[in-house]
C-alpha cells in the first residue's frame, strides 16, 4: 500500500505515484514547485499519448517547462486541457477534479455459502446488502 499527502488532491496523487511501491511521501507547501520540476507531463493526469505528443512536438516535456507560460497561451495551443496543464503544472488542480461525480455503480459483497431457510431470513440477509450499499 503506498500513501501520498499534499496541498492538493493533485499533488498528493503524484505524491502516491512517486513512492510506489509500498511507500509513503508527504508533500509540504513549499516543495511543491520542486517536487513537480521534474515530473514528466506524461506523468500528469489526462495527458495521453496524443496530447504528449503535442507538447513534445513543442520541447515541453516537464512541469518546469510549462511555468513560462500564460494559462491563456497553453489553451491556445492545446484547448481545456492547456488551461488544465497550467494549473497542474503549479500544483492546483482543475475545478473539473473537485467536482463530485456521480455514482454510476455500486456493490456489495456478499458470501453466498448463506442458505436462507425461510423468506423472513432472506429478507434480512437482503435488508443488510441494502445497508452496505447505501
Amino acid at each position: 500500500c503506498s500513501v501520498g499527502l499534499g496541498p492538493t488532491q493533485l499533488v498528493a496523487k503524484l505524491g502516491t505515484k512517486a513512492c510506489k511501491p509500498d511507500g509513503a511521501r508527504r508533500v509540504l507547501d513549499e516543495e511543491v514547485p520542486q517536487f513537480l520540476a521534474d515530473i514528466p507531463l506524461s506523468d500528469m493526469p489526462q495527458v495521453g499519448r496524443a496530447l504528449a505528443a503535442k507538447l513534445q512536438a513543442r520541447g515541453l516535456e516537464r512541469c518546469s517547462d510549462l511555468l513560462a507560460f500564460e494559462k491563456s497561451q497553453l489553451r491556445s495551443w492545446f484547448g481545456a486541457k492547456g488551461e488544465t496543464l497550467w494549473l497542474n503544472s503549479r500544483g492546483l488542480d482543475s475545478e473539473a477534479a473537485l467536482q463530485p461525480t456521480q455514482r454510476k455503480t455500486m456493490s456489495a459483497e456478499m458470501n453466498w455459502g448463506i442458505r436462507c431457510q425461510d423468506r423472513a431470513a432472506a429478507l434480512k440477509v437482503l435488508a443488510e446488502v441494502a445497508q452496505q450499499l447505501s
